[in-house]
C-alpha cells in the first residue's frame, strides 16, 4: 500500500511540527480571548508562562531555559511591549523552577514538609 501512495507515509510523519503550530495558535487565541473576558482589575493568566513551565517539568534545564526564551520572546513580539522582557522573564521562572525541583528532591524532609503545608492550605 506504501508503494502505490508514497504521500500518505509523508503526511503522517510531518505530526509534531503541526501539532506544535497549532497548539501556538490555540495558545495566542486562548490569551487574547481570556484577557478580554477577564475584568482588568483580576488580570488574566499567563498562557505563555504556563507552557514553559509545562514543557520545563519534561525538559532537561539547558533546552527548557532556552525553549522558555524563545516563547517569551514570541511574546514580546505579540505583545508590542519591550523586546526580551517577557523573554528574560520566562527563562528565570524555569531557572527558579529548576533550583527549586533540585532543592526540594536533595533534601526528603524539606519535600515532606512543603508537601504537608500545600495539603494544609488546600
Amino acid at each position: 500500500m506504501r508503494l502505490l501512495f508514497p504521500l500518505e507515509q509523508s503526511l503522517y510523519d510531518c505530526g509534531e511540527p503541526v501539532r506544535f503550530v497549532l497548539y501556538f495558535l490555540l495558545l495566542i487565541v486562548l490569551q487574547g480571548g481570556l484577557g478580554a473576558l477577564i475584568p482588568q482589575n483580576l488580570g488574566g493568566p499567563n498562557l505563555f508562562l504556563l507552557t514553559a513551565v509545562a514543557l520545563a517539568l519534561r525538559l532537561n534545564p539547558v533546552p527548557s531555559l532556552l525553549v522558555a526564551y524563545a516563547i517569551g520572546l514570541v511574546q514580546d513580539v505579540l505583545g508590542h511591549g519591550y523586546f526580551g522582557l517577557h523573554a528574560a522573564g520566562l527563562a528565570g521562572g524555569v531557572l527558579l523552577l529548576h533550583g527549586l525541583r533540585g532543592l526540594l528532591m536533595s533534601t526528603p524532609a524539606l519535600r515532606e514538609g512543603v508537601g504537608l503545608g500545600m495539603a494544609l492550605i488546600f
